[in-house]
Formats: structure tokens, C-alpha cells, sequence
């Protein structure tokens, strides 16, 4: 049984030290404070709450689940002028495999938006949080633990490393740069609004692994997404693209959802109900492809709800029978019509 007991070290040892641990979610837009800290407030509206949730590989030994909730909120908005702020805090849980490696994160997120002409602006963003990893020794079996006929947990393991969690700080920073036709005051049908943008991720390099000193390598992410309304029609385009480097890995997303309007907000009041529903696909690319994921997107005045599932074409399809994942979030918008006594324009807010 020396052979399952050096399998089980081994896996451990590469997955407390391999690179790119970061979460993954499909719908990155969704997820925005995980993309890049500038993004905190990046949105028509006052405050903004995200819920994800993600099941992945579940056809391949034990899966990988990862659960999120963040909440930003834009603050001096009409007070600053030429300038306001955002705030925001982003919590994450990534369990993974019969050992439930778990990794947990808590951030903060400070943006500051600074208008480029009447219909841009750009944001530089900081994130700081702390971190934490850890895995149920409980859960553990070791060669030492087979009495020649079958697994014993009251058979003693003889390992004297407890597999204690570690704990350590995390940095980010980013910016990007945000045009909207539309403003945040008038109503338009044929809305353009994109955003581009570049953060890079663990500044600080934070440990990564339980047997030795190994440091989590920084990442940088380049992103661009936006909506381009259709004149005077109720459709609109949705396309979006991200590049992540971790060293040494790399991967694209890029993919585009098609939107129609169900039922228009009032032009003048803003406080009629708006429903729109988008569909699409995004293609994940990784040495050479990873993944196709559809997406269908629901809206309803600020709530959005999210469903895309990955259909797995790498190589890894061998095992995976081509299933990926399934992935759902739910999104809410607070309008700005609450504070400031003006509707705004939504378009779809990433």
C-alpha cells in the first residue's frame, strides 16, 4: 500500500504548489471584483450585489465547487464633480477533491473614477484582503491504515505532518478606462457603452504550498467587454474578451451574447420594469482550446440571473465525456433613481 500512500503525497504536494490556483469562472462579468479592482463601481447604478456558484469537473473524481458573493457601492457621485469613489468586498471558497482542499479569500476593494470627457472615465483600483488554505486530514487514507483486507480509520496513519491551514495577505491593483453614450442621465436606444482595462494580481506573491516557500506567481489580465445597441430595433450586442498569464499558463476567453429587450424601461420615468434576455457563447482558449460555454441572460429591472455550463473539448474530454461545469449567478442592481432622483440607462453591467 506504499504506492497509495505516495499517490495521495504527491497529489497534495502538486496541488499546494501549482501555479495559477486562482478560481475560474466561466462568467467572468459576473464576477467582476475577481477580474480587476477597477471594476469596483463600474456599473449604472448606486450599489450592486453579485452571488456565483460553480460545479466543475464532476465527472472527473471529485469536483471542484466555488462559491462567491461580493457587494460594491458608488459613493460622492454628484458631490466630487469631476471625480467620485467606489467600495466594495469580495469573499470566495474553492473546495476541491476527497480532501476538501479549501481555499478561502476576503478583500476590499477601493476604486476612484475620474471623468475623461463628458462620456468617459477612467478608474484606478486597489484590493487587499486575506487569505487562507487548507485541507480535512480526516479525510485522509494511508497505506499504514489497510489491515490487508480493507481500509481501517482506526488504524494508526504514522504521518506526523498535520496538514495545519495556512494563512497569508493578498494585493491587487488595476485600471480601466469606461465610455458610456449614454451617460448615466439620458435614456438612448442605440447605447454604446465599453469598457477596457489591465490589473495584475498578488503584488505581493503569497505563499502557495505546504511544503515549502513557493510563492503564488503575480497575474496580469487584460479585458475588454461592451454593448452596442441596435438603432431602433430592441436588439443589442454583447461581446467580451479577457487574456489571463499566470506563469507559466495563459488563457482567452472570448465570445459574444446577443440581447433583445422584452419589455422597454419608460423613457421619461425610468421606473417602468425592463426585461431583457441575452444568449450566446464564449470559447475558452488554452493550448489550443478548453472549452465552448453557452450562456443565456436574464434581466428584470436590477436583478440578473446567469446560467452557462462548459462543454469540456480538450484533451481531458477522454474523462470528462465532454462536461464541464455548470455555473449560475445572480446579480442585483440598486438604481441611481433611489438617491439621486434620475433613472438611468441599463445596459447590461458587467
Amino acid at each position: 500500500m506504499k504506492g497509495i500512500r505516495s499517490l495521495i503525497l504527491v497529489v497534495l504536494f502538486w496541488t499546494g504548489s501549482l501555479h495559477g490556483q486562482d478560481i475560474h469562472y466561466s462568467q467572468i462579468y459576473n464576477s467582476a471584483l475577481n477580474l480587476n479592482p477597477a471594476l469596483t463601481g463600474s456599473f449604472n447604478g448606486n450599489l450592486r450585489v453579485n452571488l456565483n456558484w460553480k460545479d466543475q469537473w464532476r465527472t472527473v473524481g471529485k469536483s471542484f465547487q466555488t462559491y462567491a458573493f461580493s457587494f460594491d457601492q458608488n459613493v460622492l457621485k454628484t458631490k466630487v464633480g469631476k471625480a467620485y469613489f467606489a467600495y466594495g468586498i469580495n469573499f470566495y471558497q474553492d473546495i476541491a477533491g476527497e480532501v476538501k482542499l479549501g481555499t478561502t479569500r476576503v478583500l476590499g476593494s477601493l476604486a476612484a473614477y475620474i471623468w475623461a470627457g463628458r462620456r468617459g472615465r477612467i478608474s484606478l483600483g486597489l484590493q487587499a484582503g486575506w487569505g487562507r488554505v487548507g485541507v480535512d486530514p480526516t479525510r485522509m487514507r494511508w497505506g499504514t491504515q489497510y489491515d490487508g483486507l480493507q481500509y481501517n480509520p482506526f488504524l494508526p496513519s504514522g504521518e506526523t505532518n498535520q496538514f495545519n491551514p495556512f494563512s497569508f495577505a493578498d494585493v491587487s491593483a488595476g485600471m480601466t478606462y469606461w465610455f458610456s453614450s449614454s451617460g448615466n442621465r439620458v435614456t438612448h436606444d442605440d447605447a454604446k457603452d465599453f469598457r477596457i482595462g489591465f490589473a495584475v494580481h498578488h503584488l505581493n506573491r503569497p505563499r502557495n504550498a505546504y511544503y515549502t516557500d513557493e510563492r503564488l506567481p503575480m497575474k496580469f489580465v487584460i479585458h475588454g467587454n461592451g454593448y452596442f445597441g441596435v438603432k431602433n430595433t430592441t436588439f443589442g450586442i454583447w461581446p467580451s474578451f479577457s487574456f489571463l498569464y499566470q506563469k507559466p499558463h495563459w488563457e482567452l476567453m472570448v465570445g459574444t451574447l446577443f440581447r433583445t429587450t422584452i419589455n422597454g424601461k419608460a423613457r421619461i420615468t425610468g421606473f417602468r420594469k425592463e426585461m431583457a434576455l441575452s444568449f450566446g457563447a464564449h470559447f475558452r482558449i488554452s493550448s489550443p482550446f478548453d472549452a465552448i460555454i453557452p450562456e443565456m441572460y436574464f434581466e428584470i429591472q436590477g436583478v440578473g440571473i446567469g446560467v452557462t455550463y462548459d462543454v469540456n473539448i480538450s484533451k481531458l474530454s477522454t474523462a470528462s465525456n465532454l462536461q464541464g461545469g455548470m455555473e449560475l449567478s445572480l446579480r442585483y442592481i440598486l438604481d441611481d433613481k433611489y438617491y439621486y432622483q434620475r433613472p438611468t440607462h441599463r445596459v447590461p453591467s458587467f
